[in-house]
């Protein structure tokens, strides 16, 4: 008889993830004679709290608040050791805010003789979400593909010196025909005209 120790994997947190917040580290003893396989928890691992905090139109005090709070709430009771903490934020802070207001440095030190704390961000900011309103309320109005690219394409062009200096439709139509030779000799002929026109200024 013989007894192997089989190491699935690595034996303290590496990723972070979720999962590994749900599932402690562990390794298997297999006993050659009886095919018996055996998973042993291993003693003494770093505690490791994960979660998700989806934040909705949240100026950054009121955000910092709520991530204080729900790291104090994983924390608490007896620690065998200081614990990972990992918060994952979603969502979206108020209008005119980005995460860079948020100021996680602080929160990051000031837990920093409790738990090890990191973030990980998925915030959509304002502008995102104006691109994504608008899409749907294209998509709402059942167009096709086609014909969205185009709404795209002449608000784009709107917003750039280019303006309405040529007809975005036909400059589309070469592209949905994989026509991009033509479609870039267009904008080559109106950046040179426009180059042009600065010099005789």
């Amino acid at each position: 008889q013989s007894i192997h120790l089989l190491m699935p994997g690595s034996t303290v947190v590496t990723q972070m993830k979720k999962l590994e917040s749900k599932k402690k580290k562990a390794y298997l003893v297999f006993d050659t004679k009886t095919g018996a396989l055996i998973e042993r928890e291993i003693k003494g691992q770093r505690p490791f709290h994960y979660s998700k905090i989806e934040l909705k139109n949240s100026s950054p005090e009121a955000a910092r608040e709520i991530i204080k709070a729900e790291i104090e709430k994983l924390i608490a009771g007896e620690q065998s050791q200081k614990p990972l903490v990992k918060i994952k934020l979603t969502g979206t802070l108020s209008k005119g805010f980005s995460q860079s207001d948020l100021n996680l440095a602080e929160i990051t030190e000031s837990f920093s003789e409790n738990a090890i704390v990191s973030f990980s961000i998925a915030l959509q900011e304002e502008s995102f979400r104006k691109k994504i309103m608008a899409l749907s309320e294209l998509q709402a109005e059942k167009k096709s593909v086609a014909e969205l690219g185009l709404e795209i394409l002449e608000k784009n062009l709107a917003e750039t010196e280019f303006g309405n200096a040529f007809d975005p439709r036909r400059f589309f139509s070469l592209l949905k025909a994989n026509d991009s030779e033509k479609a870039m000799k267009i904008i080559a002929s109106l950046a040179l005209e426009k180059t042009k026109k600065q010099k005789n200024e």
